[in-house]
């Protein structure tokens, strides 16, 4: 415990998967991402960074507010496999994980702050009163009943649900 070094407490807190190749990281673990975590001179950083540079080297400070991303090749996030990451901007990350299908659905009514959902918004549309009544009824300003309206929000809601 007291004076083992990073090296032998990180490999005391994966197991490897032969199936994938993946290294599942035992220890604790950032429930809200799923990612490993470890301590380290009382501050807590993320496993699967820590695999990188102790196998890997230094990650690079990048630019922005999230800098150099430590990203996962296998989508993982129990993954600290050295060989299933790569080094990529917020950007490149937020690409990758577009392109592999694993962004969130926040349009319309599964955005948490959403004050309509899809039914309403069908009867926004065949409303036929003033934007202004309208909004009043609903609770949101006249500018958000034209732009529904005009299809230029919640443009991927079709004017009749198709399981009506």
């Amino acid at each position: 415990m007291k004076g083992e070094s990073l090296q032998k407490r990180f490999d005391d807190k994966y197991v490897p998967e032969p199936m994938s190749g993946c290294w599942l990281w035992e220890g604790a673990i950032f429930e809200r991402t799923g990612y490993g975590q470890m301590r380290m001179n009382k501050k807590i950083f993320l496993a699967h960074r820590i695999a990188w540079e102790l196998y890997r080297g230094p990650i690079p400070k990048g630019e922005g507010y999230h800098g150099i991303c430590v990203c996962h090749k296998c989508d993982n996030p129990f993954c600290v496999n050295p060989d299933h990451l790569f080094l990529g901007n917020h950007l490149a990350n937020m690409q990758d994980r577009n392109t592999k299908g694993r962004a969130p659905n926040l349009k319309g009514q599964n955005n948490p702050f959403s004050r309509l959902d899809n039914t309403q918004i069908i009867a926004i549309r065949a409303d036929k009163r003033s934007h202004t009544d309208t909004a009043l009824d609903y609770g949101v300003s006249r500018h958000t009943i034209a732009r529904i309206r005009q299809y230029k929000r919640w443009n991927h809601v079709p004017d009749k649900e198709a399981n009506q």
